[in-house]
């Protein structure tokens, strides 16, 4: 067997060393990555694809859905807040928001252990229009750490509500939309990999641009982890 060449170029440069077409259709190199770390396609990388930690791969998601809401007023500071009513559209359990009240729910949830330390977290709620075709709902949400030796749980411990952009009913009834609101992990009251917290989320109908009439249903929340 011959030798193998050397260099920028060549097939032996490293162990484990990879070769890719560049966007000048040119042969470049992509050096070996970390123990344990995995290739994976990747738009914003200039050669298309790039070593990840297993981490990335695994990207912390998760779902909140009617069903398993839990059914308790909460006081976060100004007033105990009234639940949403829990209800069923077509055949999706739902719970309907108020126009005229505020209302909000929380949800007990455990972040998963391939949680990236210090990445942010994206809440993104789910929602149908009750009745209407028009308008905008104004969407908040907060998250409490249930660490161990951390607070008293016979008192709310959130951190401060983070309030969505104002989402706008389609202009079909039924048809899904997405309000979205992202959080530092500071923001999410520091919640860190493998441990349960809580979710809080609100439709504030007392926002002046809150202008949708009827109920807004949420069908349901995904909180997911928000790659760099």
């Amino acid at each position: 067997m011959s030798t193998p060449r050397e260099g920028a170029l060549g097939v032996a440069y490293q162990k484990g060393d990879l070769y890719v077409v560049n966007d000048a259709f040119e042969l470049e190199r992509v050096p070996v990555g970390s123990d344990d770390d995995v290739l994976v396609a990747d738009s914003s990388s200039p050669l298309g694809v790039a070593w990840k930690n297993p981490n990335f791969v695994q990207n912390v998601s998760l779902q909140c859905d009617a069903v398993d809401a839990i059914f308790k007023t909460i006081d976060l500071g100004s007033g105990a807040i009234a639940n949403p009513e829990a209800s069923v559209r077509g055949t999706h359990a739902v719970l309907a928001f108020d126009a005229t009240a505020v209302e909000g729910i929380p949800w007990q949830k455990f972040l998963p252990v391939g949680y990236t330390a210090g990445a942010n977290l994206r809440v993104s709620i789910y929602w149908v229009a009750a009745t209407a075709v028009a308008g905008d709902v104004i969407w908040a949400a907060a998250f409490e750490s249930d660490a161990a030796a951390g607070h008293d749980i016979d008192t709310e411990s959130f951190a401060a509500l983070r309030t969505a952009a104002a989402s706008t009913a389609p202009a079909t009834s039924g048809v899904i939309q997405v309000a979205t609101i992202d959080f530092t992990q500071a923001q999410a009251d520091a919640v860190s990999a493998g441990v349960p917290f809580r979710l809080f989320v609100q439709r504030t109908a007392t926002d002046p641009n809150d202008t949708m009439a009827g109920d807004a249903q949420i069908v349901r929340v995904v909180v997911e982890e928000v790659q760099p």
